[in-house]
């Protein structure tokens, strides 16, 4: 994938900025930042990640860069992407958009909306830069079994448990839902997810 700056201008030597993501057929890959001098791998974090990188949207007003990992559902952030040395700054584990793999990523003004393939799949809004996302659209899911309600003591917060009776033996994909206003709109997301939970 390839992202530009608003600036970009394939005219001007020093307007030629371009963000590229790789990924290997097998392995591999990252992001790159291209001027028309200078490569500049983004440097990783223990473990090697973000390792194979799918797809990346650039915000021109924060200067911030989102990645889409091509194996897992998982998406990073890179806070200063023009940096001499850019760095993937932060991804939190628990709160990745569902679904297994294939993460494509998009911005809707600072929103980041990320899309992903596979099991417990969905469309994810994040409204802090990519930090903690959201399912509320195309979720691939079975809510075959409530397993519990919680509502707030006044009444405007309703949360509930199910998971997919479907699955076999005790681990199943278990889901928990909020019933909340996002990006103006009152509807119900699918804030947390854990596949083949034990339940």
């Amino acid at each position: 994938d390839i992202a530009f700056p608003a600036t970009y201008l394939a005219n001007d030597e020093g307007e030629r900025v371009a963000f590229v993501s790789v990924a290997g057929n097998t392995s591999g890959g990252g992001v790159m930042r291209l001027t028309d001098i200078v490569q500049r791998d983004f440097q990783t974090w223990s473990g090697g990640d973000p390792g194979a990188i799918g797809s990346i949207a650039y915000n021109n007003d924060g200067n911030s860069l989102v990645a889409g990992a091509y194996s897992v559902n998982r998406v990073y952030q890179y806070t200063s992407p023009t940096a001499t040395v850019p760095k993937a700054s932060r991804v939190q584990s628990l709160k990745q958009p569902g679904g297994a793999s294939g993460t494509v990523v998009a911005l809707s003004g600072d929103t980041v909306v990320a899309g992903t393939s596979g099991d417990e799949s969905a469309i994810a809004l994040s409204t802090d830069d990519g930090y903690a996302f959201n399912d509320v659209a195309l979720i691939d899911t079975a809510a075959s079994s409530f397993d519990d309600f919680a509502i707030s003591g006044d009444g405007g917060t309703v949360y509930v448990t199910t998971h997919d009776q479907s699955e076999a033996g005790q681990a199943r994909d278990t889901s928990v839902w909020i019933k909340t206003k996002i990006l103006g709109v009152t509807r119900w997301v699918r804030t947390f997810n854990a596949k083949n939970a034990t339940v």
